[in-house]
């Protein structure tokens, strides 16, 4: 399992091991950044989950450092 993937060049690093060893891929977006370039990580990927836990920790803590 990949657990954060920030970049489409990260992506095609973790698939080019993963298909080396013929696994499927399976991606959780956890940042808004994978939300933000969805179309193009998910030409990459067989399937997403959205980690919404972790997009609302990210946006309540960017909103609570936003105030302070």
């Amino acid at each position: 399992m990949t657990l954060v993937c920030r970049t489409v060049g990260e992506a095609e690093e973790v698939l080019q091991v993963l298909a080396d060893n013929g696994l499927q891929v399976h991606l959780i977006f956890e940042t808004w950044s994978n939300i933000v370039l969805a179309e193009q990580f998910l030409a990459h990927f067989d399937a997403f989950s959205m980690g919404l836990k972790d997009l609302t920790q990210l946006t309540l803590g960017f909103i609570i450092t936003r105030m302070g």
